[in-house]
């Protein structure tokens, strides 16, 4: 019986001679309901259908990676106000306590 399938390595849709689940087609492929069809109309819209799902999810994969760096970022700028606060409080209560020769010693940052 004639069916046709999505070529993966074409990228293309082809006409195979196989039968229906749970047989095989002349590839040694089974013949599932989801990549086998009796029209190359069934196949060509599935096929769409599946290469438009996996463009989305990359999409939605690419969104979610970007929400990320952006948080991380956002999570980066308020730990080095943060540490910025800590520091130059530190140095206010050095003073405060006369001890500036260890302001000196402190590294560069």
């Amino acid at each position: 019986m004639k069916l046709w399938k999505y070529d993966v390595t074409a990228c293309n849709v082809r006409c195979v001679e196989g039968e229906p689940y749970p047989g095989k087609d002349v590839d040694g492929c089974t013949c599932y309901t989801n990549t086998h069809f009796t029209t190359a109309a069934e196949a060509w819209e599935a096929t769409l259908l599946s290469a438009k799902a996996i463009v989305d999810l990359a999409g939605a994969l690419l969104d979610s990676a970007r929400n990320a760096v952006r948080d991380r970022e956002a999570m980066a700028r308020d730990v080095a106000i943060m540490f910025s606060a800590v520091n130059r409080n530190y140095a206010v209560w050095l003073r405060e306590e006369g001890r500036m020769e260890f302001l000196a010693r402190q590294p560069k940052l």
